[in-house]
C-alpha cells in the first residue's frame, strides 16, 4: 500500500509547482523520512533558457513549440502562441516584457514533464477561444497512383496484355494547392496518353470564394462540365467539380470508368452496390462507360448517362460563380466567358440566372429550386444558345429529389432539346470522334433506394436515351441486398436496349450470390450469374490472414465450358496497397496486378502510404525512427515508416482527430499525447508531432547485504527525486537516468546505487531486470 502512495506522490511531483507544501507529518506516519517532503515539493524544472516542448492541451497533442523559461524555470507564454492553442489570452498576466504567465483564478493547471520535453495544460473551458483557428503553412510535394496490369494467354498461344495508370501529381506551399492528373492505357502495344487536368487553386475563406487557375472544368450549376484552360472562382464549400456513380456490381475486383476513350479512374469495388466518387468528367454530356474485372478474370461493361453522376458538391443558391477561358479537348480553342448568380432565396424557392458568350456562341439560362412540401423537392432549369449568329436552340430539364430519411430517397430527372440546340463543345473532338450530344434529343433517369430492416435494401437505377437520329438506348439496373442470420444474400438484375438504325442490340445479366461467415476471418460465398442466356455458378472461399494481407479461391463453371479456377490476394503495407490473381480455365490462362498509394516529398525526406494524398493534409512525426506505429486518420488507418513519419488527409475546414492505438507501441515506446486534433485550412500540409519517447523501465534488485533502506527516497546527481525503494528492497524505476543514483542503506548512510548487470533494451519488454549494489 505504501509503495502505491509513493508512486502516486512521484507522479504528482513531477508537475509540482515550487509552492506547493507536502504533510510531512502524514509522510512520517507512513514510515517514511519527513524530510522527501521537500524533494517532492521541489519537482522537476526545465532550465531557463528557450526549449522545444511539446504541448498537450486537455489531452491532446497540440506540436512542438519553442518555448522561453524564465530564471525560476517556469514557461513564458507569448499572444500568438496562445492565440495557435486557442486559449483565451486574458488569462495571463504580463511578468515583463514577452512573457505571459496564468493568473491565480485562471484554473489553467500546468504539468511539466522535464525528461520528456513536455508540458501538460489541463484548460478549463471557460478559457477556450470560441473562434475557429485553422491549422495552416507546409510546404511539400505529392503523389498518387493507380496501376493495373491484365495479362491473358489464350488457348491457342495468342498473348493479350493491357495496362492502365492514373497518376496524379502536385504540390503543396502557402495554402496553395497545384495538381496535375493523366491516365495512361496500352492494349497490346497501343499506348494513349491523356491528361485529365493541370491546375493552381488557392481559397479565400474570409470571401467564402476559391480561385483555380490551369487546366480545369467548370462548376457553374448551370453550366457545368465544361473543359477550358483558364481561371475561374466558386464558392469555397461548391470547389469540388467531381461526380459520383452508384452501380451495382455481382462480385469483387476492380472498376474502370471511361469517358469517350480516356480512362478517368480505378476503383477497388466489393460485391453489391459500390459509390464510385471523385470522377473528373471531361465533358458536359458524354455518358460513362463501366468496365469491371472479377477474378476470375471476366470482363464486364455497361454505359452509364452522364445524367445519372451526382455532383460532389453543390452551389449555395444565392452565390455567383465566373469562369474565363479557351475551349480544351476540342479542335476548335474558342475564347470564352460565363457568370452566374443567385437572384431569390426563400424558405421556397431559389433563383439562379447565368450567360454565357464564346466565340460565335451566346447562351442565357436560368434555374429554379422549388421545397414542393417536407423534404420534397424539384428543379427548372432552361438554357437558350444562339450559334453562328443563326441558329436559336434550347434545352429544358426537371428534376425531382425526395430524400424522406437515410433509408428512402427518390430521385429523378429529365432533359429535352430542340433540334437547333448545341453547347459550345459540340462538334468534332481533338481526337476525331464526333461527339453525340448535339444528336441527344431527350434524356430521362430515375433512382429509387429503400432500407428497411425487415426488407433489406432495395436500389433500383433507369435511363432512356433518344437521339434526333433515331438512336435509342434504354436500360435499368435492379439490386437487392439482405442478411438472414448470418449469411447475406445479393440479387442484380440489368438490362440494356441500343437501338441504330433501326436494328436492336439487347443485352441481359442477372446475378444471385451469397455470402457465409465461417468465423471471424474466413467467409465462404457462391453465386450464379446469366448473361444473354449463358448460365454460370461458382464458389469461393477468402481468408484474412492478418490486417495487411488477404487471399481468396475460387472456382467456376457453365454449361459449355469446364470449370475454371482462380486465386487472389492483397498485401497492405504502410507504403502501398497491392493485389494480384490469376485465373486458369479452357479458353486459357489469365493474370493480373495491381499496386496504389501515394507519397509525399517533405522537408524530411519522402513518405509514402497506401492511401491517396488529398488537396489537405498532415506530416506525421513521431520524432525518431519507430516504424509500425498503427495511426488513425480520417482517411483509414496508417502506419510510421522505419524514419517515423506518416501521412493522413484532411478534410478542410473541419476538425479531424489523429490518434496513435497505444497498443501498437513497443512496450518501452511511450507518446504522452497520442491523439491530435486539428481544423485545417484547404491546401494546408500541416506538420503535426507526435513524439515518442523511449523509455528504460528498470526492475532493481540487490543482495541483502548491499540493500537500500525500504522506502528511502532515491535522488540524482542534482537532487531531484526519481523514485522510493518498495517495501521489499526492489527498485523500479520508469526511466533509468544515464547519471549516478544515491539512495540510504539502512541506519542513515548515503550509498550510491551501482549497477551489476549491463543495460539491455529489449523493445517488446515493459521492463528490464537488473541486479545492483547500493554502495557506501
Amino acid at each position: 500500500m505504501n509503495r502505491l502512495f509513493l508512486l502516486g506522490a512521484l507522479a504528482f511531483a513531477v508537475g509540482a509547482q515550487a509552492a506547493e507544501k507536502y504533510d510531512r507529518e502524514m509522510l512520517a506516519a507512513r514510515g517514511y523520512d519527513a524530510s522527501i517532503a521537500d524533494l517532492l515539493a521541489s519537482g522537476a524544472h526545465f532550465l531557463p533558457g528557450k526549449h522545444p516542448v511539446s504541448i498537450i492541451a486537455n489531452g491532446r497533442n497540440s506540436g512542438i513549440f519553442p518555448l522561453l523559461f524564465d530564471e525560476a524555470g517556469s514557461p513564458c507564454w507569448s499572444a500568438p502562441l496562445l492565440r495557435t492553442l486557442g486559449i483565451d489570452a486574458r488569462r495571463f498576466a504580463s511578468v515583463h516584457s514577452s512573457c505571459l504567465q496564468p493568473i491565480a483564478e485562471s484554473g489553467i493547471r500546468i504539468v511539466e514533464q522535464v525528461e520528456r520535453s513536455t508540458l501538460l495544460l489541463h484548460i478549463p473551458a471557460d478559457a477556450l477561444r470560441q473562434e475557429t483557428l485553422y491549422a495552416t503553412g507546409g510546404s511539400a510535394l505529392m503523389a498518387n497512383y493507380d496501376f493495373r496490369r491484365y495479362d491473358v494467354q489464350a488457348q491457342g498461344g495468342k498473348y493479350r496484355h493491357s495496362q492502365t495508370l492514373t497518376a496524379e501529381l502536385g504540390a503543396n506551399f502557402h495554402q496553395w494547392i497545384v495538381r496535375s492528373g493523366q491516365s495512361y492505357t496500352t492494349f497490346d502495344g497501343e499506348a494513349r496518353f491523356s491528361h485529365l487536368y493541370r491546375y493552381a487553386q488557392r481559397s479565400f475563406p474570409g470571401r467564402d470564394a476559391v480561385l483555380q487557375v490551369g487546366e480545369i472544368v467548370t462548376g457553374d450549376a448551370l453550366f457545368p462540365g465544361i473543359t477550358l484552360t483558364g481561371v475561374q472562382m466558386l464558392p469555397e464549400h461548391a470547389a469540388s467539380d467531381r461526380l459520383s456513380l452508384t452501380v451495382s456490381l455481382p462480385r469483387a475486383g476492380s472498376a474502370e470508368v471511361w469517358q469517350g476513350k480516356i480512362l478517368l479512374k480505378s476503383y477497388q469495388v466489393s460485391a453489391g452496390i459500390n459509390r464510385l466518387g471523385g470522377l473528373p468528367a471531361l465533358s458536359q454530356q458524354d455518358d460513362f462507360t463501366l468496365v469491371t474485372f472479377d477474378e476470375s478474370g471476366n470482363r464486364q461493361q455497361q454505359n452509364i448517362p452522364r445524367l445519372q453522376a451526382q455532383p460532389e458538391s453543390a452551389l449555395p443558391e444565392s452565390s455567383s460563380a465566373f469562369a474565363a477561358g479557351r475551349l480544351r479537348l476540342s479542335r476548335e480553342r474558342a475564347p470564352l466567358m460565363l457568370a452566374s448568380t443567385g437572384l431569390l432565396q426563400t424558405q421556397r424557392i431559389a433563383l439562379r440566372a447565368g450567360g454565357l458568350a464564346g466565340e460565335g456562341y451566346l447562351a442565357a439560362a436560368w434555374q429554379a429550386r422549388l421545397r414542393l412540401a417536407g423534404k420534397l423537392t424539384a428543379s427548372l432549369s432552361q438554357i437558350v444558345a444562339q450559334t453562328g449568329g443563326k441558329k436559336l436552340g434550347a434545352t429544358h430539364q426537371a428534376a425531382l429529389s425526395y430524400p424522406l430519411d437515410q433509408q428512402l430517397s427518390l430521385t429523378t430527372s429529365a432533359s429535352w432539346r430542340s433540334r437547333g440546340y448545341r453547347t459550345i463543345d459540340s462538334g468534332w473532338r481533338a481526337d476525331g470522334e464526333q461527339s453525340g450530344d448535339a444528336q441527344i434529343r431527350s434524356q430521362l433517369a430515375a433512382g429509387f433506394s429503400l432500407n428497411r430492416a425487415a426488407l433489406g435494401l432495395l436500389s433500383l437505377t433507369a435511363s432512356d436515351t433518344q437521339s434526333w437520329r433515331g438512336n435509342h438506348t434504354r436500360g435499368y439496373t435492379l439490386a437487392w441486398s439482405r442478411t438472414f442470420a448470418r449469411v447475406n444474400l445479393n440479387l442484380g438484375v440489368q438490362k440494356n436496349r441500343l437501338t441504330v438504325a433501326r436494328q436492336q442490340h439487347e443485352d441481359r445479366y442477372a446475378y444471385l450470390n451469397f455470402s457465409l461467415p465461417l468465423g471471424r476471418d474466413s467467409n465462404l460465398r457462391g453465386w450464379m450469374t446469366r448473361n444473354n442466356g449463358a448460365m454460370r455458378m461458382g464458389a469461393g472461399y477468402d481468408q484474412t490472414v492478418s490486417p495487411a494481407f488477404a487471399w481468396s479461391l475460387s472456382s467456376e463453371q457453365s454449361a459449355q465450358q469446364a470449370p475454371s479456377l482462380a486465386s487472389s490476394a492483397s498485401w497492405s503495407s504502410k507504403y502501398s496497397q497491392l493485389s494480384g490473381g490469376v485465373a486458369r480455365s479452357a479458353t486459357g490462362s489469365r493474370f493480373s496486378f495491381g499496386a496504389r498509394g501515394g507519397a509525399v516529398v517533405h522537408s524530411a525526406g519522402v513518405t509514402f502510404t497506401p492511401h491517396s494524398v488529398g488537396d489537405t493534409f498532415s506530416i506525421i512525426s513521431l520524432h525518431r525512427a519507430q516504424p509500425d506505429v498503427e495511426i488513425r486518420t480520417p482517411a483509414g488507418t496508417v502506419w510510421s515508416d522505419r524514419h517515423g513519419y506518416a501521412i493522413a488527409s484532411l478534410t478542410p475546414w473541419r476538425k479531424n482527430s489523429v490518434q496513435i492505438n497505444p497498443h501498437s507501441l513497443p512496450g518501452n515506446v511511450q507518446i504522452p499525447g497520442g491523439i491530435a486534433e486539428l481544423t485545417p485550412f484547404r491546401g494546408a500540409a500541416v506538420q503535426l508531432d507526435l513524439p515518442a519517447w523511449r523509455v528504460r523501465r528498470a526492475l532493481l534488485t540487490f543482495p541483502p547485504e548491499e540493500r537500500p533502506e525500504p522506502g528511502s527516497a532515491v535522488e540524482n546527481s542534482r537532487g531531484a527525486l526519481v523514485a522510493f525503494v518498495s517495501e521489499d528492497g526492489t527498485l523500479f524505476i520508469d526511466d533509468l537516468p544515464a547519471g549516478p543514483l544515491y539512495a540510504h542503506r539502512p541506519g542513515g548512510a548515503r550509498c550510491a546505487i551501482a549497477l551489476t548487470t549491463p543495460w539491455v533494451d529489449r523493445p517488446g519488454s515493459l521492463y528490464t531486470p537488473l541486479s545492483a549494489r547500493c554502495v557506501i
